[in-house]
């Protein structure tokens, strides 16, 4: 019996989801070991959450809140971080990303961004 394309793929998410995390563990351990942090210094994670609708209320965001999640799972030394949930538009993109950078000093930021739409900038079109 053959499976369905959606049977074949129903493990991908999960998996490129784990595969994810690893390679973030261990871009957060290299940080560690490369900032020379005192005890009582944190690490600044920057979280950015790309989304037209959710940044514009029509739907919670659910992005910053895992990574959130998995940071207080995965780090066990002091770490808080600075979010930002913004449309999907390249200049602001681009400024939050420095101002992430540049101003606040986070030592790492991320984006996380919503489906895909045309007018998107960031996510994978086909």
């Amino acid at each position: 019996m053959r499976n369905t394309r959606e049977e074949r793929n129903a493990g991908r998410p999960q998996r490129a989801y784990r595969e994810l995390f690893r390679a973030l563990r261990d871009i957060i351990a290299e940080l560690q070991t490369r900032l020379t942090m005192t005890a009582n210094e944190e690490l600044l994670i920057g979280l950015v959450s790309i989304s037209d609708r959710a940044s514009s209320g029509v739907y919670k965001d659910e992005g910053i809140p895992a990574l959130e999640e998995w940071f207080a799972r995965a780090l066990a030394s002091p770490w808080r971080t600075e979010t930002r949930l913004i449309p999907d538009e390249r200049p602001l993109i681009e400024s939050t990303l420095a101002d992430l950078a540049d101003r606040v000093g986070c030592h790492l930021v991320l984006t996380t961004a919503h489906g895909t739409a045309p007018r998107d900038v960031t996510g994978r079109r086909r």
